[in-house]
């Protein structure tokens, strides 16, 4: 499923400390890559997140659901 739309909301995990923030990055962020995971729901998907090894270098992860096409 490469190239898919992702959802405007969502959840970002911050830095080593792993802070949770709601909502996305904004219109000025470029993504650098991207994984899909499958998770029942946002939330275990964040924290699935937490485990990403860029937040040990102050980096930053963005979760956002993929949409839904029909």
């Amino acid at each position: 499923m490469t190239g898919a739309q992702l959802e405007a909301a969502g959840q970002c995990v911050r830095g080593a400390q792993k802070i949770v923030a709601e909502g996305a990055f904004g219109s000025d962020h470029l993504m650098g890559g991207y994984f899909i995971v499958s998770a029942s729901s946002l939330e275990q998907a964040t924290e699935l997140a937490k485990g990403c090894p860029v937040l040990q270098n102050s980096g930053t992860v963005e979760v956002r659901p993929i949409m839904e096409t029909d």
